[in-house]
């Protein structure tokens, strides 16, 4: 884990009825292949990352275990938040 850890979520508005569009432009001919993660949440009894300011999630990608902690979202209108996996 590096203390530089970035997630970035952008997030776009669209015109109704566009999705299907710009899913096909985004995808460029290519098939769509769907992917299936199971993620699992974690906090204590009393909520306690939460209230930290914390998540920590442990996700299955088709056998691979990922466990990930995230900050709360940056403050001040800085893009981002806190993301480290291991």
């Amino acid at each position: 884990m590096t203390d530089d850890a970035r997630e970035i979520e952008l997030k776009f508005a669209l015109e109704p009825g566009l999705g299907a569009d710009i899913l096909a432009w985004l995808g460029q001919g290519r098939r769509p292949i769907r992917h299936t993660l199971t993620s699992i949440y974690f906090d204590t009894e009393g909520r306690r990352l939460r209230q930290a300011g914390f998540d920590l999630r442990v996700r299955d990608d088709a056998g691979r275990w990922t466990q990930t902690v995230k900050s709360r979202a940056a403050s001040g209108g800085r893009l981002g938040r806190g993301e480290w996996e291991s």
